[in-house]
């Protein structure tokens, strides 16, 4: 029986319709949809562009985090990407609830587009737009907006090129060209490169299906790929000027590796809540096993998607598309095995892909893989369906009936062995043994949706249409929605009472503090988080902060810092020894230590050394710095020395000198500087105004970090900018009075803009011949 086309618009309505169902309690509970770094990370950042940007001012310059950063060169803010525009208009909390439900939209949408242009029926395609929104890999990431929205647009760059091969429409390369250029601006450069490894070897199949390789559409579709580059420069250029000042530009091997894919982990393809969970009103275990963040671990899709999968891959033989997808996923499992597998040395050699930490996100690869297979599996029952095809479900059934049955018989074996293996990893008073109990809904839960999704199968073979299509659909459904509804994010995530917001404009010139939480991580902790003011909830109250969170913070200092991570953890108990200077030269007045650190060396150090306890709320004890220093002075003493040496001067280990020196690891001819007034003035967020006056040739020194791009003029006359203390900025002025004037940009921003407003020009005036065809009519 074949199915006609289904022209109704039940398959838009069912995609929409899902992230709106599967995180209703967001709209019924007054949450934010931002857990863990996405309170803690990607609300902040969006905020505090937003407030630039409303001011009238590029968002170029963050001066509420690290003692000042870029801000805009830091892709994972997304200034670009039209998905977060929506907090220029609506207030924090609905603007990052909007964004997550149309980062989800566009996945579903997109994985739609894909799958009808490989010619699926529309109840296949629904099912795999359905699996791709609801994978382990978008749900457990949710915390990571860059990460979903780049990867919501994978499958619509394979609709481009796909289109593209099948009717050799100019308008798709254009196409093509628009999706790279977004999910480059969405702000997530490992998902690209992720899709480049997919994208490139499926055009090159492609074009190889038939008699003759088109090179000539595939050098098409490369200068395609090229333009979206050219548009997006406006983002990656700062982007890349910025990680050449960090430590993440290159990696160990052993750090690279660090978060791969753990072969027990396996075992959660089918049990997600094998290992525990944030607990909750159904899964109480807390999470015990061993490996990294639980989100970069789940690929979870279900039963009833593995077992179409399986049928959709029995196509592989004689079904070009099939056949790739079941490769791209066989090596994205691999690949997320990281070093505990020979293969992954091969990707650390690569130049650019050996930069790509977590191995575990290669689960993407595997996650997209299925869904189309999925789809692939019911387009397979569903076309032409006869005798045969009933037989092949029903082996399916059966056989994964089986499967299934043994591995419960395995795990329930196993659990001493397993208890035994595993209680050392497991926190203080989680009895591992008890954990796996089958009275636990690790295992009933999971099993029950295995019987409904080899019931939905059976059922399919007798009812071969709407209502069995329906029912198939729904068992899907309410699995994927009971996975992600349960996977902790409501106990770990934000209410709309949580987030109340201060200018951003009335502190920019009022000193630091600096946060010392109880755990390093404390993301997912919500009130953790906000009585702390960390990792950047600072910006939240509109206080400014020497730490927080940010992978692409400069490493210098990170490491004169305290050792800071890139979490904004301090290692080095030393930054608060009585002599240490650096907490003074950053202005940083405060200190914001959880209770549970009080007896830690750093609570020793703070209760022991210059630092005043001052008060106690909401579990954080905050003491006062009475040697913080002004916004701006003028040292007298210059010291040419090296690196090492500025480091011990700021850790107080040279003796004998005060603020009147200034230490420079570069080299700067004058050896003495007069004395003179210093008054500091920020204006907006990108520029700092500065009063000087001095009886002779002075240096000028602010508290603000130092980086490249900022420029300094008096009365038109361009000021050299150096990086003083090994952090901050100073300027040489010469005698009398002046009115500074620093400003920061990015150091290749004309370039950068120039490009991207020429290639996007260039992309305007393909459109200038009207096409042919709608590009969203597919093929019946």
């Amino acid at each position: 029986m074949r199915l006609p086309y289904i022209s109704s618009i039940w398959p838009y309505a069912a995609i929409l319709a899902w992230p709106l169902l599967a995180w209703a309690a967001a709209w019924t509970q007054g949450f934010i949809l931002a857990p863990g770094d996405g309170w803690g990370q990607y609300l902040p950042q969006r905020i505090t562009a937003a407030a630039i940007i409303r001011s009238g001012e590029w968002p170029f310059w963050n001066p509420l985090q690290f003692s000042g950063m870029p801000l805009m060169a830091v892709s994972q803010t997304g200034v670009f990407f039209p998905a977060n525009w929506g907090f220029l208009l609506l207030p924090a909390g609905p603007a990052m609830n909007f964004t997550v439900v149309l980062t989800y939209w566009i996945a579903g949408l997109s994985c739609w587009a894909y799958a009808r242009s490989i010619q699926l029926p529309a109840p296949a395609a629904v099912l795999s737009a359905w699996v791709f929104m609801g994978c382990g890999v978008m749900t457990a990431n949710m915390e990571h907006l860059t990460v979903i929205q780049a990867s919501a647009l994978i499958p619509a760059l394979f609709w481009a090129v796909e289109r593209y091969i099948q009717t050799r429409q100019a308008q798709y390369p254009r196409w093509l060209a628009l999706m790279v250029a977004l999910q480059i601006l969405a702000g997530y450069p490992q998902t690209v490169m992720i899709s480049a490894l997919l994208l490139i070897p499926y055009a090159l199949w492609r074009f190889s299906s038939g008699s003759t390789f088109d090179g000539r559409g595939f050098i098409r579709l490369c200068g395609a790929a090229l333009l979206g580059l050219g548009i997006a420069t406006v983002q990656w250029l700062p982007t890349v000027d910025l990680l050449s000042l960090s430590d993440r530009h290159t990696m160990s091997y052993a750090a690279l590796t660090e978060d791969s894919w753990p072969l027990r982990e396996v075992l959660t393809m089918m049990f997600p809540f094998l290992y525990g969970n944030l607990p909750n009103d159904l899964f109480t275990v807390p999470f015990w096993g061993k490996g990294p963040w639980r989100n970069e671990l789940m690929g979870y899709v279900g039963l009833l998607t593995l077992v179409l999968a399986g049928i959709g891959s029995c196509r592989a033989r004689r079904n070009p598309i099939a056949r790739y997808w079941l490769i791209a996923g066989s090596l994205g499992t691999v690949l997320a095995l990281g070093a505990q597998t020979p293969i992954y040395r091969l990707w650390h050699a690569l130049p650019i892909f050996g930069m790509v930490r977590v191995p575990a996100r290669h689960l993407l690869e595997v996650d997209l893989a299925l869904s189309i297979l999925a789809g692939l599996g019911l387009g397979l029952v569903l076309e032409h369906y006869n005798t045969r095809r009933r037989q092949l479900i029903a082996r399916a059934t059966a056989i994964s009936g089986i499967a299934f049955i043994a591995l419960v018989i395995l795990l329930m074996s196993a659990r001493e062995t397993m208890a035994l293996k595993w209680q050392a990893y497991a926190p203080a008073g989680v009895d591992v043994y008890a954990a796996l109990a089958p009275a636990h809904a690790w295992l009933w839960v999971q099993s029950l949706f295995a019987l409904f999704a080899l019931a939905s199968l059976w059922l399919l073979t007798h009812w071969p249409d709407r209502r069995g299509i329906a029912i198939v659909l729904t068992v899907l459904a309410t699995d994927l929605g009971t996975f992600g509804f349960y996977q902790g994010w409501r106990t770990q995530i934000p209410r709309h009472t949580d987030l109340q917001l201060t200018s951003l404009t009335q502190n920019l010139d009022a000193p630091r503090m600096l946060s010392i939480p109880g755990v390093p991580y404390p993301y997912h902790d919500v009130g953790h988080t906000r009585a702390c003011m960390y990792p950047q909830t600072n910006v939240f109250a509109g206080v400014k902060a020497v730490n927080g969170y940010e992978p692409l913070l400069a490493g210098h200092y990170g490491r004169l810092v305290g050792g800071m991570t890139m979490g904004g953890a301090v290692t080095n108990p030393n930054l608060f020894a009585p002599a240490a200077r650096i907490l003074d030269l950053l202005q940083c007045q405060t200190i914001r230590l959880h209770a549970s650190q009080e007896n830690s060396e750093i609570g020793h150090r703070l209760r022991h050394g210059p630092w005043r306890r001052v008060s106690e709320e909401g579990g954080v004890i905050v003491y006062k710095n009475a040697h913080a220093l002004s916004r701006g002075w003028r040292p007298t003493n210059v010291h040419n020395t090296s690196e090492a040496n500025v480091t011990r001067w700021l850790n107080g280990q040279i003796e004998g000198r005060t603020f009147e020196d200034a230490w420079f690891s570069q080299p700067l001819h004058t050896r003495k500087f007069t004395p003179g007034t210093v008054t500091v003035k920020t204006q907006g967020f990108n520029e700092i105004q500065v009063r000087t006056s001095g009886a002779g040739p002075g240096l000028v020194v602010i508290s603000e970090s130092h980086a490249p791009g900022w420029r300094a003029w008096s009365n038109g006359v361009e000021l050299p900018v150096h990086r003083v203390n090994g952090l901050i900025l100073g300027v040489e002025v010469p005698p009398g009075t002046h009115q500074l004037r620093l400003k920061y940009q990015p150091e290749h921003w004309p370039l950068a803009l120039a490009l991207s407003s020429l290639c996007t020009l260039f992309w305007l005036m393909g459109w200038l011949r009207r096409p042919k065809q709608h590009p969203f009519v597919e093929l019946r």
